[in-house]
């Protein structure tokens, strides 16, 4: 894949930062009727919730372009869903400067994204 920017990363690489993206949601969300984290009922994540990573994840490096040079890809989508939920951690807390401010901004564009254990407890899902 090639991106704006010179960013550049090929198929392999970008699934390296979709599946620690989906990682961070799992353990970073708590399911609603049990309290518990969703990592621990050791369930996958569904086609329609690996598509909302990916496509986020695939503008949000469109955008970010060049601010992506030279940081760590597992650590890209980690930030990416730790800054787009919220959480106390993310982007701007990497001492990137104005780069990881940059890079805040453009998760935060794409607004927070829930993960849950579906209806029949088969599998995590996310809206």
């Amino acid at each position: 894949m090639v991106y704006d920017n010179q960013f550049t990363i090929n198929s392999a690489d970008f699934m390296v930062m979709v599946n620690a993206a989906l990682h961070c949601l799992e353990w970073s969300e708590i399911d609603s009727d049990s309290g518990e984290p969703l990592d621990s009922f050791g369930l996958f994540f569904c086609n329609n919730a690996q598509i909302i990573v990916q496509t986020d994840l695939r503008h949000f490096c469109e955008l970010a372009g060049d601010n992506l040079n030279g940081l760590d890809l597992q650590q890209i989508g980690h930030d990416f869903i730790l800054t787009r939920n919220g959480h106390g951690a993310g982007f701007w807390d990497r001492g990137l400067g104005e780069r990881g401010e940059i890079l805040s901004s453009f998760a935060h564009s794409f607004g927070g994204v829930t993960a849950f254990v579906s209806d029949s407890g088969d599998f995590l899902d996310a809206e």
